[in-house]
């Protein structure tokens, strides 16, 4: 192999490597903004789903709220309807708690 052929292959190796270079550069770069893009997206599901929790979690305490105050209501109106039973009911308790606690 002469020196001319030498230096050719040299120069061919040398443009090679910086064509390499150049290419991982892109690379590097291409794989910074994926990851950054892919955060991104995977912060936007996140934030989705939180908001759909949140949503459906809302939801359940309106319908909770509700059912509790037709409870509430329910009862008052068993109570105004029937103030005497309520009464009755009251002392029953009453008196069997006291006849509990005295046996202790």
């Amino acid at each position: 192999m002469s020196d001319r052929e030498l230096k050719m292959d040299l120069d061919a190796l040398k443009d090679e490597l910086a064509r390499l270079r150049g290419d991982f550069g892109d690379l590097a770069r291409t794989l910074k903004d994926l990851t950054r893009d892919g955060v991104g997206a995977a912060r936007e599901k996140l934030d989705e789903g939180a908001h759909g929790v949140l949503d459906e979690l809302r939801s359940v305490l309106d319908r909770i709220r509700h059912g509790g105050k037709d409870a509430v209501e329910s009862v008052e109106q068993r109570l105004e309807k029937n103030p005497l039973v309520v009464v009755l009911v009251a002392v029953g308790v009453g008196f069997l708690m006291g006849k509990l606690l005295k046996r202790r």
